[in-house]
Formats: C-alpha cells, sequence, structure tokens
C-alpha cells in the first residue's frame, strides 16, 4: 500500500511540474512572437551612398564615417525645399537628413529623408 502511495504521488509531482513547464514554454513563445513598438532613432545626417530601389532601401553615411541602411515603407517622405521626390530622385553623394524608427530586429525604418543644400 505505501509503495503504490508513493508511486502515486510520484506521479503526480510529474504531471504538475510537467504542466508547469509546459506553461512556462508557452508564455515565452507568447512574448517572442509579440514585436515590440517602433521606437524614434535619433535623426541621421549625412551623405547617400547608395539606394536600392528594388529592395526600397537606402545607405547613408553619416560625419563619423558610420554607414546606416534604412528601409522605406510606402508612409516614407522624401522631399526637398517642400518639394515632394521619388527614391529615383536621389543618388550617391546627395546630402541628405533621415528621420526613422527603429522596427524589429533593429531593423531602421525611414519615416522622412530631407534633402540637403
Amino acid at each position: 500500500m505505501t509503495k503504490r502511495v508513493s508511486i502515486l504521488t510520484s506521479l503526480g509531482i510529474l504531471v504538475l511540474v510537467g504542466g508547469l513547464l509546459l506553461q512556462g514554454c508557452k508564455g515565452k513563445e507568447e512574448q517572442a512572437q509579440a514585436p515590440a513598438p517602433p521606437t524614434a532613432a535619433a535623426p541621421v545626417s549625412g551623405e547617400v551612398v547608395s539606394v536600392d530601389a528594388t529592395a526600397n532601401t537606402v545607405v547613408v553615411k553619416d560625419a563619423t564615417g558610420a554607414q546606416k541602411t534604412f528601409s522605406l515603407d510606402p508612409a516614407t517622405t522624401i522631399s526637398k525645399d517642400g518639394t515632394t521626390l521619388t527614391l529615383a530622385e536621389l543618388t550617391a553623394g546627395t546630402k541628405v537628413e533621415v528621420q526613422s524608427e527603429q522596427g524589429a530586429e533593429g531593423k531602421l525604418i525611414a519615416k522622412a529623408i530631407t534633402v540637403k543644400p
């Protein structure tokens, strides 16, 4: 009888621990799936290094020489002296200031690109 009680108690503990482990894993899975909201990144002033219209990206070299890649989305605006430009009108060597957000996985998403004189 004592042996049977020990076995049943052990099984009960295993079921309880297993359930807690599964619940903990589910919480981590849900947490990992929830994307972090975008956060505003510091503006970047510099020179356009390259433009990739197919990938919708612009690479800008800042004053320190660091290159940053910005992805463009449909809401991104590009302007010069108040006039709207297209991505095709940006060329290497153009001086710009980029307002962006840091999205999922640290990716920089340009919100506004302003061509500087």
